[in-house]
Formats: structure tokens, sequence, C-alpha cells
């Protein structure tokens, strides 16, 4: 659980324009990877103080030098916002963990008008970093794209090496029918057919919990990270219920990075396997996304 600062300058004497609230998990097996929930308050006028930014997205930490989170809504002034971050680590103290990390926001609003702007912010540096240092003036929203996918997920609670592991719970959870509080962090292939041998397109990270007292719904806050073809870095962000025991259920897509800047759509599932005695789960996915 966090509670950091946003500041004007890199230095951490620099002035406070907000603070970034939230919570992230380590979610990769085999990669250094976050799963970041957190919603970014200002407090500086100019940078429009009261409003707040979401994000709901992966964080691969130590694979990409430069990388993008999705922004999947906000308040105030950012009312209806969507798009994505890019940061750039600029100091990590490997011994404490502490870190300083750069912020380029895009943000598409609009909140009780017609017009749609672009607002381009620093809220922890002004951009110094070469790899993005013309990205703001030359983003264009183009022309809006439908993209269907189909694959499979694997939710693996068995075995050596489980792809979902149990990190929480409420002192009650184990004598709830439906585990109400139990929270999970899943880290769970994504593949082109049902076969747990189907070839690899990308991985399911991020947390679900139980949040249903009498019947099964899971919350769900993950991201789906693809590695294959025109999609390879690109990732969707998911929120919302799983209404697990329904044979077809929907969840919303409510952001995305890559190829899926901008993104929002839904994601209909249904499962293909469950083993009753382990959890495990095989569930298939048909996800449409309207972007840029």
């Amino acid at each position: 659980m966090i509670d950091d600062p946003l500041t004007k300058g890199s230095d951490p004497s620099s002035k406070v324009v907000g603070r970034a609230q939230g919570m992230y998990g380590f979610s990769g097996q085999d990669d250094l990877s976050l799963i970041a929930v957190v919603s970014y308050v200002f407090t500086d006028e100019k940078l429009k103080n009261g409003s707040s930014l979401g994000v709901v997205s992966s964080n691969p930490i130590l694979i990409n030098r430069v990388r993008e989170l999705a922004v999947v809504g906000g308040t105030g002034s950012f009312c209806f916002a969507s798009e994505f971050a890019q940061i750039k680590t600029l100091f990590f103290n490997l011994t404490t963990g502490d870190t300083i990390v750069e912020y380029n926001i895009m943000a598409k609003m609009s909140c009780a008008i017609v017009l749609i702007v672009w607002i381009a912010m620093a809220a922890i540096a002004e951009s110094k970093f070469e790899e993005v240092k013309n990205w703001k003036d030359n983003l264009s929203l183009g022309e809006e794209k439908m993209t269907k996918l189909h694959f499979y997920f694997h939710d693996i609670l068995s075995g050596k090496k489980p792809s979902a592991i149990r990190i929480a719970q409420g002192k009650d959870t184990d004598k709830s029918p439906t585990f109400f509080g139990v929270l999970m962090m899943a880290d769970d292939a994504l593949t082109e057919g049902p076969e747990p041998t189907s070839k690899l397109i990308g991985r399911a990270q991020g947390l679900y919990g139980s949040a249903g007292q009498d019947s099964l719904g899971l919350i769900m806050s993950m991201s789906f990270g693809f590695t294959e073809g025109v999609y390879n870095g690109s990732t969707l962000s998911v929120l919302g219920r799983n209404a697990a025991m329904k044979p077809v259920r929907e969840m919303p897509i409510v952001g995305g990075t890559g190829v899926f800047q901008l993104a929002r759509g839904n994601a209909v599932a249904r499962t293909h396997w469950f083993d009753g005695t382990t959890g495990d789960a095989i569930v298939e996915y048909n996800v449409t996304v309207l972007h840029y």
C-alpha cells in the first residue's frame, strides 16, 4: 500500500503537486513485473487541484527502460479521462528499494463539456529521456479501430509452481462458502488453444478476490500482456466483477497500452474446464476492443 508524493522536479525537496495513493504487488513469476492500482491525486492549482487520474496496469520495471501504464479514468477536471502514462526510473536504491520515477501522462478527457482536449503533464519531472522526447508532439488520435481477440486463460492453483497464489484473506474466509475476503495474485498463461501445451501468446497478471458473501463473485484487477505478433508488448486492463459460476460472463476493458492505447471494450469469459478439488480452471475469452 502506498502514499507517495508527486513532485514537480526529481529532487525530493521539489514542490509537491500531489500524491499517488493505492497499491501495487509483484505479479510476475519469471520476470519482475508489478500490477499497479493507483490514484494520482493533484493538489497544485496548475495541475487541477482536487482532480485525480486512475491507473490499472502492469509495470515491467526491469524489462523496459521506458514503459507504459494504462490510465483508465479520472475525477474533477479529468472526468472520463483515458490514455496512458509513459514512465522511466530516474533513481533506484537497491538496498532500500527507494525509487524516483519520471512520469509523462497524456489524458484524453471530457467532463460536462462537448469539447475534448489533450493535456500534457509531467507529474514528477520534465521529460529528459531521449526515447520519448517528441512523443507528445507527434501523438495523434488517428482512426478508431476494432480488434477482436480469442484466447484461453489458465488459472492454476495446484502443483509445485501454481500460477495464482493466496496473498491475503479475512478472519472468517475459510468458513465462508464463497471464500469471501480471499485475495489472490496471479501470473496466468494466455494461450491460443485450451491445452496447457498450446502456444503461449501472453500472460494475465494482477489481483482477483472473492467479493460475494452469498454467491461467488470475483473482483478482478488484471493486465493482459501480449507477447506475440503485432500485439507484442501491448496490454489490456480489466477491472470488474466476474460472476465465475455463470456459464458466460462479461467484464469491462478499461484501458490499454501499446497497440491498445485508449482501449475500451469488453471481455466475454466462459469456463472451458474446472477442477472442483484443486480450483484449477481454464477459461475461454473473447475480447472486443476499440482503440486508436
